[in-house]
């Protein structure tokens, strides 16, 4: 099973959704997961027992997007979390293989989101960390079991 995790920006955002990493280890013992995210936010995830992490840097033009289509040309997830809606994330889903592509339903799923997507979380009046909650359910996470965030903090932080 290989599970990839796309939130690119920013700091707060991307601190919360690592909390979901745990939830995911335990949901798909074994599993290989694979963080996109943008620089400096990788800094958060550095040391995060079992997760590989990818940095991509926001695309300016095609060419970026080719990119990323062939950095990843040899790989397919079974689930990737989209957890970005924005254009520019929105147009990085189209480069990345999957079986399912899970992501934002209602107000969240902005500049066309929706069509990016195979399934959609239904939208909800909620803090955001419920919302990415909410996508580690829909990828087989059992939610109750969220004990909080386990960030690696190193001697000199």
């Amino acid at each position: 099973m290989h599970l990839g995790i796309v939130r690119l920006s920013a700091l707060g955002d991307v601190a919360l959704f690592s909390g979901v990493v745990p939830l995911l280890q335990q949901a798909h013992p074994g599993a290989r997961i694979t963080w996109m995210v943008g620089k400096p936010n990788d800094q958060v995830l550095q040391g995060l027992p079992g997760l590989e992490v990818e940095i991509l840097d926001k695309p300016r033009g095609l060419a970026d997007y080719l990119a990323i289509k062939r950095r990843f040309r040899g790989t397919e997830f079974d689930i990737l979390l989209c957890g970005n809606a924005s254009f520019r994330a929105n147009l990085i889903y189209t480069c990345l293989k999957a079986r399912r592509k899970i992501g934002w339903g209602g107000q969240r799923a902005r500049d066309g989101h929706r069509w990016f997507i195979d399934e959609a979380i239904p939208d909800a009046d909620e803090h955001l960390m419920d919302g990415f909650l909410r996508l580690a359910s829909a990828a087989g996470a059992d939610a109750t079991q969220f004990k909080g965030w386990q960030l690696p903090i190193s001697e000199g932080d």
